[in-house]
């Protein structure tokens, strides 16, 4: 699990000065099958998207507790 926050923290940095990364986690887990590796690309907009979404949510839970 500190492979993937490390590698979420860094694709941020990233993203702050490119439109698009590549994510390579080799073997993050392991299963019946063998082990299990993560590829993955990220652009700037579905980051902005996943943050957008979870501001959202601590937003409304905030006003929550204001009322």
């Amino acid at each position: 699990m500190q492979h993937l926050r490390e590698a979420a923290e860094k694709a941020k940095c990233e993203l702050s000065s490119t439109a698009q990364i590549d994510i390579n986690l080799p073997y993050l887990t392991m299963d019946k099958s063998g082990s299990k590796h993560m590829n993955s690309k990220i652009t700037c907009a579905q980051s902005e998207s996943l943050v957008a979404y979870l501001t959202k949510r601590t937003v409304g839970k905030n006003k929550f507790f204001d009322e």
